[in-house]
């Protein structure tokens, strides 16, 4: 019942608005604040918005937010209304969404993500021990070479070849990443591709 008079009090909210009823918009944003958590949590306060006075014309954000339930996926596009003129751009874009998700598909990409950091910092440490390695190798052929003493130098390069096929993985990881993501988000934000147009 709540979520119904969520919707009723917000359905009243933007005709109250749309008329330029202010003491009904009043009540109606009065009413959600004491009555509706939701409304509360996701409200965004009207000074929040002066922030974008700041922020160039030509700048976007976009704004996300899951529902506590998880099941739903909140999107805002805002652009910036600052102008190299003194007066703000008018009818800045201004977009919400509201698009419903899978929240475990999230969770599984951020556990992959988890994942890759753990192996970069494991290629990051190798690499480092391999940059000391080929320094001491350089040293050491110098030494053989005053010395006359041939020796081979497999050891250095088997570790190179590893570390590049350790690298392609990780490519292959963080793409895959990037691109299941988009996936999760490109509901939320393909509302908006019209006007960003």
């Amino acid at each position: 019942s709540s979520g119904i008079n969520a919707e009723y009090g917000i359905c009243q909210l933007e005709q109250a608005h749309a008329s330029n009823n202010y003491q009904l918009y009043n009540q109606c944003f009065d009413e959600l604040m004491r009555t509706n958590s939701c409304w509360k949590r996701m409200l965004v306060y009207e000074n929040h918005f002066d922030l974008l006075k700041d922020v160039e014309e030509k700048q976007y954000f976009l704004v996300l937010q899951h529902s506590p339930c998880k099941k739903y996926l909140y999107s805002g596009l805002l652009q910036g209304t600052k102008t190299a003129s003194k007066s703000p751009v008018d009818n800045a874009l201004m977009c919400i969404s509201r698009k419903e998700v899978c929240y475990e598909e999230l969770e599984g990409i951020c556990k992959a993500y988890g994942n890759y950091r753990t192996m970069s910092h494991k290629y990051l440490t190798k690499l480092v021990h391999y940059f000391k390695l080929q320094c001491q190798s350089e040293e050491r052929r110098q030494l053989l070479e005053r010395l006359e003493v041939e020796e081979e130098e497999c050891g250095v390069e088997e570790f190179s070849f590893a570390l590049e096929e350790e690298k392609d993985k990780l490519a292959v990881a963080y793409l895959s990443i990037v691109t299941q993501l988009w996936e999760y988000l490109q509901p939320a934000v393909e509302a908006f591709q019209q006007e960003y147009k």
